[in-house]
């Protein structure tokens, strides 16, 4: 019988770095020493439902659009310069899927066609774009997620959003202040929510509209509020 590629240190191991937490149970372990190499093994923790709910930062949403049929780019820069495992959680995964997403690191404001550029470089000819997602202007739908409340100028991100969104936006933040009708933005000063310097605004479902609205898209769809403080908008051109 030939030795297993896949052993029990390799597993503690992709679990560590994928769900930052050991295997839970002997059996666990055996389950996946039946993979036939690493990169299977990465690939079936990856797409477990724990990787998707729990590692936001991973690029998740990126890759279940390219599972869609969607060419993708993922834009970053604070979390994968800031945060404690920067973009390496993002680049093991990209890799465990054979992703062709295509990764830019800046400040989305600063989202411009030369950081695409430099991103796909490797790329010998530039026929080849359009097959890995090269956009010519502007993509069909963009998702900002989670970013709205740490913007120090949130109505600034929403207008850099529309130049580059063809058809949707696709926007989920923070909310507060959802008792007053009229549009209304709270701010935090220091780290009053949730210990995080990085958290500045929690607009209300009005002022998101009307940023939205003033940035250029024309109809606005809100969702339904949950976990009380988050809520979606769909954002039309």
């Amino acid at each position: 019988m030939r030795d297993k590629m896949v052993q029990e240190k390799h597993i503690i191991l992709a679990y560590r770095q994928l769900l930052g937490r050991d295997p839970e149970s002997t059996s666990v372990i055996n389950d996946h020493c039946q993979c036939q190499n690493l990169r299977e093994l990465y690939a079936k923790i990856a797409s477990s439902e724990e990787f998707k709910k729990k590692i936001w930062d991973y690029g998740v949403f990126s890759f279940e659009c390219e599972k869609r049929g969607a060419n993708v780019t993922s834009v970053d820069d604070f979390v994968w310069r800031n945060w404690e495992t920067k973009d390496q959680g993002y680049d093991l995964a990209h890799k465990a899927l054979k992703s062709k997403v295509i990764k830019v690191r800046c400040p989305f404001e600063k989202l411009n066609q030369l950081h695409i550029r430099k991103s796909i470089a490797f790329l010998k000819s530039p026929k080849i774009w359009p097959r890995v997602g090269f956009p010519t202007s502007k993509y069909d739908i963009v998702l900002m997620l989670g970013v709205l409340y740490h913007a120090p100028d949130p109505l600034g991100y929403l207008r850099a959003a529309r130049k580059i969104c063809k058809e949707m936006l696709i926007l989920e933040t923070h909310v507060d202040l959802l008792d007053y009708a009229r549009p209304a933005i709270a701010y935090y000063a220091g780290d009053s929510l949730n210990g995080d310097a990085t958290n500045f605004w929690g607009p209300n479902t009005a002022a998101v509209i009307g940023m939205l609205k003033d940035a250029g898209f024309k109809k606005i769809d809100p969702q339904p509020i949950f976990w009380s403080t988050r809520q979606a908008f769909h954002a039309y051109i």
